[in-house]
């Protein structure tokens, strides 16, 4: 049943995305990414703070994202069944062309759910679903990083031609340069076509960010 499972999530394991995907309900404990030897020893509770005080402005976060898998982890860690890292290139407001790099760590969903239409590309019944979590790093052409963590993240794989929906919220935990101190989420929804090796995917939502000089 461990085989089985473990094929299908690497079919498509997802939303692009670094990090450890949570048992329902237990996760491990999430701290921030850990880009060029930089910690979030908060968990991105700094970030979330800084986002009340004065010189900081909110403004849109719309974009798209394509990832691109490698093999899955040969150990992955407790709590997970598939580990995948994954590279990432996009464009997105505040950002622009961007590319990145993640982890995401899956594990099959604790009940049956109904399939909603996450994507114009819903895929064919039957489905497998899992449940994960993910941590990614953004980084800008300026060189300025994003670390995010998508939570909520739900992956619905078909079994008859692996085509897959994802969707989740990526939370925003800090970053470096223009992204110092940065809070926020957007809302992401995607998916693949059979024989992919990714997901595509696409999200809107908000980030707050310090007035240049004033934080």
């Amino acid at each position: 049943m461990r085989t089985r499972t473990r094929s299908i999530l690497v079919a498509g394991c997802v939303l692009g995305t670094v990090a450890c995907a949570q048992t329902t309900p237990t996760s491990p404990g999430v701290t921030g990414p850990t880009p060029s030897g930089v910690t979030d020893p908060t968990g991105g509770t700094a970030a979330r703070t800084r986002a009340g005080r004065a010189g900081m402005i909110t403004k849109p976060l719309n974009g798209r994202f394509d990832s691109t898998e490698s093999p899955p982890v040969a150990d992955p860690p407790d709590g997970c069944v598939v580990l995948i890292e994954t590279t990432h290139a996009g464009n997105a407001t505040q950002l622009g062309s961007f590319h990145g790099t993640g982890t995401t760590c899956a594990v099959p969903a604790s009940a049956p759910v109904e399939v909603p239409p996450f994507w114009e590309r819903e895929p064919a019944p039957p489905y497998f679903v899992a449940d994960f979590t993910t941590d990614n790093v953004w980084t800008a052409a300026d060189g300025s990083e994003l670390w995010l963590q998508t939570v909520d993240g739900v992956f619905v794989q078909s079994l008859s031609n692996g085509a897959a929906s994802v969707k989740g919220t990526i939370e925003i935990r800090g970053g470096t340069g223009r992204f110092e101190g940065a809070s926020g989420s957007v809302a992401a929804a995607g998916g693949r076509a059979p024989g992919e090796a990714g997901d595509h995917v696409e999200f809107e939502g908000q980030i707050t960010l310090c007035r240049p000089g004033e934080c």
